[in-house]
């Protein structure tokens, strides 16, 4: 098994992990080719220094994952924190030692950061998880929070060439309107990986 900085090559194995969750599935979506949201984050992660996605390989295939961040601040004297998340085992490997692989090296590599802790979040519903992060030495200090930017039923109406567009904005669909001679037009790249749900009527 070799543990390493993720490739794009290795993407299509990735999104296939995020699926695979219980909870994944309902946020995640997995085809070929790869929805363009998924190329479009993995090259924006390679952009930005101190971002990377962790994989295990066994034969090739992507059996594992996680994505590490560094994230410089002010507080605590200036210290530098890693930050991990999105961590996935294949179903087929897990128990196998695999999961503690991949934070062993993402614990080493925060190290040679420089950064003083690593963090993470994880859902609630996650038990096994818990005990997994527990047992590494991770220890639940602080109640964790999220602000969802985008509601999952946000609803909206589009007037576009003459159509009438109506539907539900699946979780975040990056949708950007301006208005021009009265009219509201639709302004954005589309990303089916939110799954828009639209009724487009003459």
């Amino acid at each position: 098994m070799e543990i390493r900085t993720a490739l794009l090559s290795d993407l299509e194995g990735i999104v296939r992990l995020l699926v695979d969750d219980e909870l994944g599935i309902s946020r995640e979506r997995f085809e070929i080719p790869i929805p363009q949201a998924y190329i479009d984050a993995f090259s924006a992660i390679e952009k930005q220094i101190g971002n990377s996605i962790i994989v295990a390989i066994d034969n090739k295939k992507v059996i594992g994952c996680l994505q590490l961040t560094f994230i410089p601040g002010l507080a605590r004297f200036g210290m530098t924190r890693a930050q991990i998340e999105g961590v996935r085992v294949d179903k087929l490997y897990r128990r196998k030692g695999i999961g503690e692989a991949l934070f062993r090296h993402a614990i080493d590599s925060a190290k040679a950061y420089g950064c003083g802790l690593i963090q993470l979040t994880t859902d609630k519903k996650r038990d096994e998880a818990h005990r997994f992060y527990e047992r590494l030495g991770f220890v639940s200090s602080h109640e964790g929070m999220k602000l969802a930017l985008t509601g999952l039923e946000q609803s909206f109406f589009v007037s576009l060439a003459g159509h009438e567009s109506r539907g539900a904005c699946m979780e975040a669909a990056p949708f950007s309107f301006v208005k021009v001679t009265g009219r509201i037009v639709q302004k954005f790249r589309e990303y089916p990986t939110y799954g828009v749900i639209c009724e487009v009527r003459e």
